[in-house]
């Protein structure tokens, strides 16, 4: 890292972070990133897909979300530009998040709760990491 990505970026103690460090350290907001990216497109997706009536509430609380978990994907993808890293790109998501895929009858709406519950909990687990993962470094806060 050169000063100028020091300077520029407003983070102490990543221009002297061993390289292996520092993309440990990346690795957390960019899978971070992922999930949010899948979960927006996964709720993008059934928020259009589900049908009936009983569909309405749920696509409609689905779709209004849509903003607020792209807003989730930008902050992770903000530090890792802070950090000097690359935010992962559409060949780099590995959709994988089966419980939230819209399901095959767009009449079973359980099935898309019981995937935002699961997603939910899937990013909830990584937030414990972050205060470890970036020790040492003074970091300015994501808005």
């Amino acid at each position: 890292m050169n000063q100028a990505f020091k300077f520029e970026s407003g983070i102490q103690g990543v221009a002297t972070m061993p390289e292996t460090s520092r993309q440990e350290i990346i690795k957390l907001p960019q899978t971070a990133c992922r999930m949010e990216l899948k979960t927006v497109t996964n709720y993008l997706a059934n928020s259009i897909f589900l049908d009936g009536v009983d569909a309405v509430e749920v696509k409609r609380a689905l779709a209004s979300d849509v903003p607020e978990e792209l807003h989730h994907a930008q902050l992770p993808g903000n530090r890792i530009q802070q950090l000097g890293g690359r935010i992962p790109g559409s060949l780099e998501l590995n959709f994988d998040q089966q419980s939230l895929l819209p399901p095959e009858d767009p009449l079973n709406i359980v099935s898309v709760i019981n995937g935002v519950v699961e997603a939910e909990q899937s990013t909830e687990e990584l937030l414990p990491l972050r205060p470890r993962s970036t020790s040492g470094l003074h970091l300015p806060p994501l808005v």
